[in-house]
């Protein structure tokens, strides 16, 4: 049963997705050349390159695809959402910890409030815990 909360959930992962694959094309093109050394080791490349670009545009192709997925209402859909905001959240923690871009609080804020949606009654209720293959809770 598609409701409005899951549409909406849905539009917020696409929305997630074309944000991150901005994100990604700005920190490729405008912060990874302005960031590097002068005298450039490979090393020193390869760690700017994953925990800018290359990990924001792995984020955005994982964003479309729990986009799709949700769309068509499949089990594993809200499990594959709820990792991708994990992961966003350590990217945003890392790259805290490490430059400290502009853009880190968005993705920081932006992965909280999807977690508190996602775990929303009537998000929850269309992926149920049986179709997911987990077993359902027992309370006395």
């Amino acid at each position: 049963m598609r409701t409005w909360s899951v549409k909406i959930a849905t539009f917020l992962l696409c929305l997630q997705g074309v944000g991150l694959i901005i994100l990604a094309y700005y920190a490729f093109t405008v912060l990874a050349p302005e960031a590097l050394p002068t005298p450039l080791s490979f090393s020193g490349f390869l760690a700017l390159l994953f925990t800018s670009s290359t990990a924001l545009a792995c984020l955005a192709a994982l964003a479309l695809v729990s986009a799709l997925i949700f769309l068509l209402l499949r089990p594993l859909a809200w499990t594959l959402a709820l990792l991708l905001q994990g992961l966003m959240l350590l990217l945003g923690l890392v790259q805290y910890f490490q430059a400290k871009p502009f853009y880190v609080y968005f993705l920081l804020g932006f992965g909280i409030f999807m977690v508190i949606y996602l775990y929303n009654p009537d998000v929850r209720a269309a992926f149920p815990l049986e179709a997911r293959g987990a077993e359902p809770e027992v309370t006395a």
